[in-house]
C-alpha cells in the first residue's frame, strides 16, 4: 500500500514539475518581441495569449517599413521548447531551415537563459522599435 502511495506521489510531482516548466517558459517569452538582425533588415517573434490560447507572430522586418511580412500561428510549449508552424518561404530565408517540400514547416524554438535559439540564430529581447505594433498598419495598407 505504501509503495503505491509513493509511486502516486512521485507521478504527481513529475506531472506538476512538467507543467511548471511550460508555465515558466511561457511567462518568460510572452508579451515580448524577440529579434535577430543577421539577415537583411532582420526578423522577430512576438508571443502573446488571446482567449487562453498561445500565439506567435513571426515578422520579417523591412527596410523603409517596420514589417515587410508576417505570419501568426499557435504555439505549443514543451519544457523550454516553443513549437510553431511557419510557412517554408519564411523559414528557408530567415531561420536557416531547409524546406521539407511542405508549405508549412514545424520549428522548435529553444528558450535558454534569456535568448531564443533557432538553427544557430539567437533572438534577443528587442528594446528598440516595437515592430509587432505596426502590423495593424500593415494590414490597413494591404486592404
Amino acid at each position: 500500500m505504501t509503495k503505491k502511495l509513493i509511486i502516486l506521489f512521485l507521478l504527481c510531482t513529475l506531472i506538476l514539475s512538467a507543467c511548471s516548466d511550460n508555465t515558466d517558459t511561457w511567462r518568460s517569452v510572452q508579451n515580448t518581441e524577440w529579434s535577430n538582425f543577421s539577415v537583411w533588415a532582420g526578423s522577430g517573434f512576438f508571443f502573446y495569449e488571446d482567449n487562453n490560447s498561445k500565439y506567435c507572430t513571426f515578422m520579417i522586418y523591412g527596410s523603409g517599413v517596420e514589417v515587410a511580412d508576417y505570419y501568426t500561428t499557435t504555439v505549443e510549449v514543451d519544457g523550454n521548447k516553443l513549437i510553431v508552424e511557419i510557412p517554408s518561404s519564411f523559414t528557408s530565408s530567415y531561420l536557416n531551415e531547409q524546406s521539407n517540400g511542405e508549405e508549412i514547416t514545424r520549428i522548435e524554438l529553444i528558450y535558454d537563459e534569456g535568448v531564443i535559439l533557432v538553427n544557430g540564430y539567437e533572438f534577443d529581447v528587442h528594446e528598440g522599435t516595437i515592430h509587432h505594433k505596426s502590423i495593424y498598419l500593415f494590414d490597413q495598407e494591404a486592404s
